[in-house]
């Protein structure tokens, strides 16, 4: 079994359960936008009847978008934050689930006749497959979500969305920081993420109870020098030069974690 077929392996057992995830969430979001623009409409209508006209209903409540739902209803957001967080948590869970499962998964997989990192790069893009699926859904479901909003309000009460503006970054980096920054720190952060808890996961099945102290020491040390880093290092450095350092000690440590864990697959952890 090579990779394609491993990783197709991991993406079919969990592919049930996902677009279930997804159709959920979406249909909450559907939900949420159908029945405001609902009662806007309602609201509309009733200041039509009292004499009021379509510009002093903009005054009122000011341009609607999708980003003035995800401000007043924390389920249009949590929604996604919801999906988002439990495939974070799955990345632990693809791992434990072979463990514990039926006969001991995966030792069959350990046996087969490949190399182990295969079967780690297999569980890793199961679960990059799965964000950027929950990702283009998103993005796929915003301009439907506006034509929706739009369906029974004027066109100039309408203001355009996007998922960057959703689920903006500017509180994290700052509103001068470009799109293309924001969004090559956070995939960074988001892939440091994850190969940290593999190698979490690697280290508890490798030394058990102690594994998980040394887990948690190795988080404390990283942790510790990313933020003295960039704490010392800003007093001489600009903004721009400490997101390019911000984003080397990302792939400095990711590549670390990876190495740990290849040791910890190829050597530690017997059958």
């Amino acid at each position: 079994m090579n990779y394609l077929k491993l990783t197709h392996f991991e993406l079919r057992r969990v592919m049930p359960f996902f677009l279930s995830a997804i159709g959920l969430y979406a249909l909450l979001q559907f939900i949420i936008v159908f029945f405001y623009q609902y009662r806007l409409h309602t609201f509309l209508a009733e200041e039509l009847r009292s004499g009021g006209t379509i510009e002093t209903f903009a005054v009122d409540w000011g341009p609607i978008s999708l980003y003035t739902i995800a401000n007043n209803s924390p389920f249009y957001l949590g929604s996604f934050m919801l999906v988002f967080i439990t495939i974070i948590g799955y990345s632990i869970f693809i791992w434990y689930r072979d463990w514990f499962g039926k006969h001991l998964f995966i030792y069959r997989l350990l046996l087969m006749p490949i190399h182990r990192m295969t079967i780690y790069a297999a569980k890793f893009s199961a679960i990059v497959v799965m964000l950027l699926t929950l990702f283009a859904s998103q993005l796929a479901f915003v301009p439907l979500q506006t034509k929706l909003l739009s369906m029974h309000l004027p066109n100039q009460l309408i203001e355009a969305s996007s998922f960057s503006l959703l689920y903006s970054t500017n509180w994290l980096y700052g509103p001068t920081v470009p799109m293309i920054v924001h969004t090559s720190i956070t995939m960074t952060l988001l892939a440091l993420l994850l190969f940290t808890l593999f190698l979490i996961v690697l280290l508890e099945r490798s030394f058990r109870v102690k594994g998980v102290f040394i887990a948690i020491a190795y988080i404390a040390v990283v942790g510790c020098t990313s933020i003295a880093s960039i704490v010392l290092l800003d007093r001489f450095l600009y903004s721009s030069e400490l997101f390019v350092i911000a984003l080397i000690l990302g792939f400095v440590f990711s590549a670390l974690a990876i190495v740990l864990s290849f040791y910890l697959l190829v050597k530690k952890i017997s059958v």
